[in-house]
């Protein structure tokens, strides 16, 4: 069992660094499971598969394994790291395929989950997947509702990484409402909190959203102050 763990942690290790001997560790963890099944180990090894998958573009092969580990370790009773495990799921899926009702699937297993175990962090992911799936099927209103939710509950985790993407999807919702004024109150605070934590990519798109919306309010000298910042 001692040489399963070692051998799964070890391919974790190397899967970004060095994908080739990652796979050797991985294919050794396979081996020994058949000799002595270790169903966590086991769970935790489908996970590496996931990221190994991930890191050779084979898409496909990553989702099925990332489902496979967030299912083993719901069986065996370690629900909250399972749905953490099919939250990074639906962060794939919707990246890569934008099957949105997929994504609302798994948002329907994983938020029941979040809330049980109140982690806030994990509850406002799903929340915020389900703003992003209302928006693309055109409920401006409904995607907004959930969108304060979320910053709501990134600001009770302190989670102010997340937050500045947050404010980036409600400023922008407020400008395809024809709010702008409302629109670059939310960016700047996304600009702020961007700002103070290093997120500069973050910042320059938040300040780009807010010059759109500057120059729809006819504020053209502030759209350029915010273009060139």
């Amino acid at each position: 069992m001692m040489q399963l763990k070692s051998s799964c942690v070890t391919a974790e290790r190397l899967v970004y660094k060095d994908p080739r001997m990652a796979k050797l560790y991985i294919d050794e963890a396979s081996l020994i499971y058949k000799k002595k099944p270790y169903v966590r180990g086991y769970a935790s090894l489908y996970g590496v598969k996931a990221n190994y998958f991930y890191t050779q573009s084979v898409y496909d092969s990553c989702m099925v394994y990332l489902e496979k580990s967030g299912n083993e370790f719901m069986k065996i009773g370690d629900t909250l790291l399972g749905a953490t495990i099919k939250s990074n799921l639906a962060l794939t899926v919707k990246v890569l395929t934008r099957d949105y009702n997929r994504v609302e699937e798994l948002i329907d297993e994983i938020e029941p989950i979040a809330r049980k175990y109140k982690d806030t962090s994990l509850l406002a992911t799903a929340i915020e997947n389900r703003g992003i799936i209302a928006l693309n099927r055109g409920y401006r209103n409904i995607a907004l509702k959930h969108m304060k939710e979320t910053i709501e509950l990134r600001e009770q985790a302190f989670d102010s990484v997340l937050l500045p993407q947050a404010y980036y999807t409600i400023g922008n919702l407020y400008q395809d409402m024809y709010q702008n004024k409302e629109a670059v109150n939310q960016l700047d605070i996304g600009i702020k909190i961007a700002d103070a934590i290093g997120q500069n990519n973050q910042k320059a798109q938040l300040l780009r959203m807010k010059s759109m919306s500057q120059i729809k309010l006819s504020q053209l000298d502030k759209a350029l102050e915010s273009a060139l910042k």
